[in-house]
């Protein structure tokens, strides 16, 4: 019968030779396990560095996620502020109107009494 391998390895160590019998389930060989040990902390870190991946990726979405917030915040703020200075704008109006009306009373007052004085002489 002949014995195969199913990978292709460097053997450390062999337990049997040619025309050596051996039993079902006897270890024959060991394959160097070096290169799959090594294959396994490569694999290994691969995930580390995913891993840490998908972290900063969540922190970075977080920390957008705060800003469109704060953002919101901030334009709200704005919102409000402008509603303000259009109240104030309007407010300003309003006794800029009263002022020029107070101030037209007098003058109709006085040309009336003018007016008055004259007509009666």
């Amino acid at each position: 019968m002949q014995v195969g391998s199913q990978v292709s390895r460097n053997i450390k160590a062999l337990y049997a030779d040619f025309n050596t019998r051996v039993k079902a389930g006897q270890l024959v060989a060991l394959i160097d396990p070096d290169i799959f040990e090594a294959k396994v902390r490569q694999a290994d870190a691969a995930v580390c560095s995913a891993t840490a991946g998908l972290e900063n990726a969540k922190a970075a979405s977080a920390r957008a996620e705060a800003d469109l917030y704060s953002s919101r915040a901030a334009e709200t703020n704005q919102v409000a502020a402008i509603a303000k200075a259009k109240v104030g704008v309007a407010d300003t109006k309003t006794k800029l109107t009263r002022r020029a009306s107070a101030r037209a009373k007098p003058r109709q007052f006085r040309s009336m009494s003018l007016l008055n004085r004259t007509t009666r002489m």
